[in-house]
């Protein structure tokens, strides 16, 4: 056997058949030749050139099979490429998933047969596709495939394992046969018509990989590949739809108060967040609120790419919605500890149209502003609005005051039985403020706990199981007022 420097292997595993431009295939490879160093490392430059050449090959292994692209899908039978793609779209978005319905063009053979729906997302859960089929198609699906094996040079390579390619080297010159094996550094091929293996190294020695028959089962998006049965051929648009998770929405609401604190305008975006891994063009989007059934709809058609964060207005801006503006004192303790429950700042309005809304609201996070002075508009607080339905009323508690102070003490204890002992408590409240503060006083207890006796010194604006509520007007100065109540308290046998 001729001695060429060239290892061979034959089919039996002693010799391998001469290929040409195998030989030159492997000099990169040999120590000490042109960009390797005699101790066998490998020189920054010809680092550089492998990683070039490696780039160079990719690319041309995806454009020769992109001119064949277009083609492939239509080997499977039925629908493909654009002309399955969705007709309409409709989303349903919920808290982290979404719910997709599309009207899509098929054209489906005679019998058996496959077609292909591009575009699924991979976040698709599987179990939850459904067809709906036009009542005079008279077609059923017998089985259904996401594919996400997506054409790639791995993939393309991994496809053609037992196949056919043609290798042009660094010279010009070509190395065909059936592909028997591929890693990062070289390929093994079975020549046609020989009876030996071919090794050619890759690294900057092949410059091109035709595939002459590209596989059938490689998708250029991610597909779902449909066997059906139908008594016709002929055109027909089914509704599909799926549960498509990765996709989101949230509520978000910008409030400028007026001068004095009486009006606001109030305007909403909602804001719709696409990881599903494709885009809807929808002509109609839904959200869903959490927990119950009641849905929002967007006022219009919306474009919604994946991996996009995409803001569109809930309703036009509403001006001069009335508010009223007020502090709350919480008390929620008794006992001989004494508190200082810090007085909340609340907004309240009501969603009527008389107000300027009258339309259910979702919850989402509402930003106050206020204009100063110099009429610049400066942050006031924040808070989360609940689901405020029409004709219902909604409170928003934006921040502290820290010139309006509240002080709670035990003003006497008296043990009724060993379990139950009953609390006299006061409250002062001082208003350092120019003027005189509105406050709304809030006495909560619960569990063990319960109010025996109100205050007596203000009206009673509402009262449930475990909170009694009532307003006080808080002059300026150190005098304030002292509301006095009491407390019982119950020990539960342990």
């Amino acid at each position: 056997m001729k001695n060429d420097g060239c290892e061979r292997v034959s089919a039996n595993g002693r010799g391998i058949a001469p290929v040409p431009g195998a030989c030159g295939a492997t000099e990169s490879t040999v120590a000490g030749s042109e960009g390797v160093a005699p101790d066998g490392r490998r020189s920054g430059a010809a680092a550089s050139a492998r990683r070039s050449a490696v780039a160079r090959t990719a690319f041309a292994i995806w454009v020769l099979f992109a001119a064949a692209g277009a083609a492939q899908t239509t080997a499977l039978g039925g629908a493909a490429g654009d002309d399955a793609a969705p007709l309409s779209s409709e989303l349903t978005v919920y808290g982290k998933f979404a719910v997709v319905r599309e009207i899509r063009r098929l054209n489906v053979p005679e019998g058996e047969g496959k077609v292909v729906l591009p575009d699924i997302p991979p976040s698709a859960e599987a179990s939850s596709i459904r067809f709906k089929w036009p009542e005079d198609a008279k077609v059923e699906t017998i089985e259904q495939n996401m594919e996400y094996d997506l054409v790639n040079p791995s993939a393309l390579l991994r496809k053609h394992i037992g196949r056919e390619v043609e290798l042009t080297l660094r010279d010009g010159s070509k190395v065909s046969g059936d592909l028997l094996y591929f890693d990062d550094s070289a390929f093994i091929l079975r020549p046609f018509g020989g009876k030996g293996v071919s090794l050619t190294a890759r690294f900057d020695n092949v410059r091109e990989v035709v595939f002459p028959k590209p596989p059938e089962s490689l998708l250029l998006r991610p597909s779902l590949v449909c066997l059906i049965r139908a008594d016709r051929a002929g055109e027909t648009r089914p509704e599909v739809s799926y549960v498509s998770n990765n996709f989101s929405w949230r509520a978000d609401y910008v409030a400028v108060l007026n001068a004095d604190d009486t009006a606001m305008d109030l305007s909403s975006w909602v804001t719709l967040d696409n990881h599903s891994g494709t885009s809807y063009d929808a002509r109609r989007v839904r959200l869903a609120t959490e927990g119950s059934e009641h849905f929002y709809d967007l006022p219009r058609p919306t474009k919604v790419s994946h991996n996009q964060l995409k803001q569109v207005r809930l309703f036009p801006p509403v001006p001069a919605v009335a508010v009223e503006k007020f502090l709350c004192v919480r008390v929620t303790e008794a006992g001989e500890a004494e508190s200082k429950p810090r007085p909340q700042i609340i907004l309240r309005f009501r969603n009527t149209k008389e107000s300027g809304l009258g339309f259910a609201l979702p919850a989402g996070k509402v930003r106050v502003l206020k204009a100063d002075a110099a009429g610049r508009l400066e942050f006031v607080g924040e808070d989360k609005l609940k689901d405020v339905p029409d004709g219902e009323t909604a409170e928003l508690r934006i921040g502290s005051a820290f010139d309006v102070v509240a002080e709670r003490r035990c003003a006497a204890v008296r043990k009724i039985t060993d379990k139950v002992t009953e609390y006299d408590e006061e409250l002062a409240i001082r208003c350092r403020r120019p003027a005189a503060a509105r406050v709304r006083v809030e006495l909560a207890f619960s569990g063990k706990r319960s109010l025996i006796s109100p205050p007596k010194d203000i009206p009673e604006e509402s009262r449930d199981a475990a909170t009694w509520r009532g307003f006080v007007t808080v002059p300026q100065g150190d005098a304030g007022i002292r509301l006095r109540f009491a407390v019982r308290e119950i020990q539960t046998s342990q």
